[in-house]
């Protein structure tokens, strides 16, 4: 269980494993039939590892009995699925290093396992007790607001889609939010609302468009896998996403070193610095591709509209809102020497 002494939420039965038959391919899971999902280990060892002032950890290792791969069903001779899963067993080890730290909200959460298993996959479970219709998946320009229900003309069973640092659900009372590091699928399980992060799939093609053999996507040998989990209050959002983003991705510190010297009254100024920001992130700064324009692309996880200032250097005389295609400049009023407002909002898909 999770609990948030802070806030008074708990969140129970979290970071489950599930292991799955996966006749799928590299763009689509489909799961073998019959359905046999394992979740129940056959042992498990739990071990303190360290307890600090500032930090403490312990070790969980599960070992499950799985299948050791899938073998064409002759039964089926319909539809997508031609497989089920094999006769013969095999064993896993899962091990997850469980992190705590002090003034942290974030559950940091390490597992490593060695693959020699086939067409399957490897997910971890988070139930979270929500009726709600929508999640929230962090994408490459924004946050994405998602249907967790299929849609009907979805023939699939599966609703895994894409996510980059964080995967989300909130009702008017708490909110649970599952970040990563590198590991891009996700699904909301529709008959609880349960967040599944998948941490690995092992398939032998790469699409269903004909048998194109990919053994390498079987994914054997040893792997270790990131993420954090954390509660929050609805009105906290903004904050839980800046801590996923803050753990998804490491920090670089760079120098560039030139001939000309600084003056001393610009030697504490930012290039470009965004204030106010109020839930809303940058993504790029990068050169425009027409002209030598600097582009800075944001985006907010705000769902009302809200203010957020840039403060440039003096290298900069003007600036001007544009799409994503660079065009249609729309120019800013200018609030300060130097600081121009926008207005951003959360982006909604259907």
């Amino acid at each position: 269980a999770a609990s948030d002494v802070y806030k008074r939420q708990v969140f129970d039965h979290l970071g489950g494993m599930e292991d799955c038959g996966d006749a799928g391919d590299e763009y689509v899971f489909r799961e073998t039939i019959p359905n046999e999902r394992i979740t129940e280990p056959d042992s498990v060892e739990i071990l303190p590892l360290y307890v600090g002032n500032t930090a403490a950890a312990m070790q969980v290792t599960r070992t499950y009995t799985i299948p050791s791969g899938a073998v064409i069903n002759p039964e089926l001779t319909k539809g997508m699925v031609k497989k089920r899963r094999s006769d013969d067993i095999s064993w896993i080890e899962v091990v997850s290093e469980i992190r705590l730290q002090k003034g942290d909200r974030q559950v940091y959460i390490t597992t490593s396992f060695d693959n020699q298993q086939e067409n399957h996959r490897l997910r971890t479970i988070f139930p979270t007790g929500m009726q709600v219709d929508h999640c929230y998946a962090d994408g490459q320009f924004d946050v994405i607001e998602r249907e967790i229900k299929v849609s009907p003309v979805w023939t699939n069973p599966s609703n895994c889609q894409h996510q980059c640092d964080f995967i989300a659900l909130k009702d008017g009372d708490k909110g649970l939010i599952v970040s990563n590091r590198g590991l891009p699928e996700y699904e909301v399980i529709q008959e609880d609302n349960s967040i599944a992060l998948t941490l690995l799939r092992a398939i032998d093609q790469i699409g269903d468009w004909g048998y194109f053999p990919t053994p390498e996507a079987q994914c054997k040998g040893p792997f270790t896998t990131q993420y954090a989990v954390a509660a929050f209050r609805p009105e906290e959002f903004h904050d839980a996403c800046a801590a996923a983003h803050d753990f998804a991705g490491d920090v670089v510190f760079g120098r560039q070193l030139h001939d000309k010297a600084v003056p001393a009254d610009k030697a504490d100024r930012n290039f470009l610095e965004l204030v106010d920001t109020k839930g809303v992130y940058c993504t790029a700064i990068k050169k425009a591709e027409e002209n030598g324009d600097v582009v800075v692309r944001v985006y907010s996880v705000n769902e009302q509209p809200v203010n957020a200032v840039f403060r440039a250097d003096d290298v900069f005389t003007s600036a001007s809102k544009v799409r994503m295609d660079e065009t249609m400049p729309e120019a800013l009023d200018m609030l300060v020497r130097g600081e121009y407002a926008i207005e951003r909002r959360m982006m909604l898909y259907a």
